[in-house]
Parts: C-alpha cells; sequence; structure tokens
C-alpha cells in the first residue's frame, strides 16, 4: 500500500512539471496550415507574395506608366505641324509651295482697305499660318515649348476647348502683329503666337 502511494505521488509530481500550454506540434502545424490568411482578407489585391508586388505572380502583367503621357490633341496638332513641314520641303513642287505659304501666311498688307477681300487666303491665314514653320530649328522650338507647357493646359481644358484656345491664342498674336506691323508684306508663319498662349496659360494655372 504504501509502495503504491509512493508510485501515485511520483507520477503526479512528474505530470506537473510539464507544461499543460504547450501545444503538440502536429496539432499546431495543423492549425497554422488551416487558418486563412489576415494580409490576403485586408489586401485581397495585393499579389499572393504579399510583399507590396515586388515579387508577384510572374505571369501576371505588370502596370507601366507611359514615358511620354501628352493629350492627344497635343499629339495631333504637333503631327499636324511636322506633316505641313515634311510635305512642304519634301513632296510639293515650287509653285504648290508657292501657293501654300500665300493661302496660309498671314500677310498684313492682306487685311488693309486697299486690298482686303473675302477670299480663301483671308479666311485661313489668320489661324493656318501656325502650321507653317521656316525651318527645322523653328519647328523644333515651338514644339519643344509645346509639349512642355501645353500639356497642363490640355488635361485641364480637354481637347475642344484646348483647339478654341489654340485658334484664340493664335487670333490674339495676329491681331497684335496687325496693329505693330500694319501695311506690312512681310508673311507671318509659325506656331509662336498659339505656343505663347498655352505658356500663359500654364503661369496661369501653376501660380493660381
Amino acid at each position: 500500500m504504501l509502495n503504491q502511494a509512493r508510485g501515485s505521488i511520483q507520477s503526479w509530481h512528474v505530470h506537473s512539471i510539464r507544461s499543460p500550454t504547450k501545444p503538440d506540434q502536429k496539432v499546431l502545424t495543423s492549425t497554422m496550415q488551416n487558418e486563412p490568411s489576415t494580409l490576403d482578407d485586408e489586401h485581397p489585391d495585393m499579389p499572393p507574395d504579399g510583399r507590396n508586388g515586388l515579387q508577384g505572380d510572374p505571369g501576371r502583367p505588370q502596370d507601366r506608366q507611359p514615358v511620354f503621357n501628352l493629350p492627344f490633341v497635343l499629339v495631333c496638332l504637333v503631327g499636324l505641324c511636322i506633316g505641313m513641314h515634311v510635305l512642304r520641303l519634301n513632296f510639293l513642287s515650287e509653285n504648290w509651295q508657292n501657293w501654300l505659304l500665300l493661302t496660309f501666311a498671314y500677310f498684313p498688307i492682306r487685311f488693309t482697305p486697299e486690298y482686303f477681300a473675302i477670299d480663301l487666303p483671308t479666311l485661313i491665314s489668320p489661324i493656318g499660318h501656325t502650321f507653317l514653320h521656316g525651318d527645322w530649328t523653328h519647328l523644333g522650338l515651338n514644339m519643344i515649348w509645346l509639349v512642355a507647357f501645353g500639356s497642363p493646359v490640355a488635361y485641364r481644358l480637354g481637347w475642344r476647348r484646348s483647339l478654341l484656345f489654340w485658334a484664340v491664342t493664335a487670333l490674339g498674336a495676329v491681331i497684335l502683329h496687325t496693329i505693330i506691323y500694319f501695311g506690312d508684306s512681310v508673311p507671318l508663319i509659325g506656331a509662336s503666337g498659339a505656343v505663347s498662349g498655352f505658356l500663359g496659360g500654364a503661369a496661369r494655372f501653376g501660380f493660381r
């Protein structure tokens, strides 16, 4: 009887010094495998690795920002200016080049009382002169300034109002040119007036 009591006490003492809170290793592993990831629940759009998309699924396409993000209206205006210049220098005969210059270039003398007439050059030249340039340097400088300062204005105005803004600033440029050089027979060509308008618009929106 005494030996049986001593055995019971020793058995109780051994069980009591073991950590009763330590879970079985197999149960812990099973629990971790079945437990849903809180990171996936909180961020369902994150790639499966959960590391801010740095090592996502190799088969998943990555979002990339374009290097040049120009408004479409500016792409059209730049393309039209370049296209007109290439056409005039490389594909037109001398007679057609002269016709293009006389039709699209702005001549202040054409708007004097002696020479004023309602014809195609009178209607086209106040805005059409913006699409003609003297050489590649003239064209390149205008297009660089247009792309640099016209983009924020075009994004803010939209394509319709951007085209209207181009036309209004071009008209403003020819009015000022006519006042300064009234009756002059030297033609005005180039998009400098319209580009200056976009430059002023960018300054207006930038310092607002």
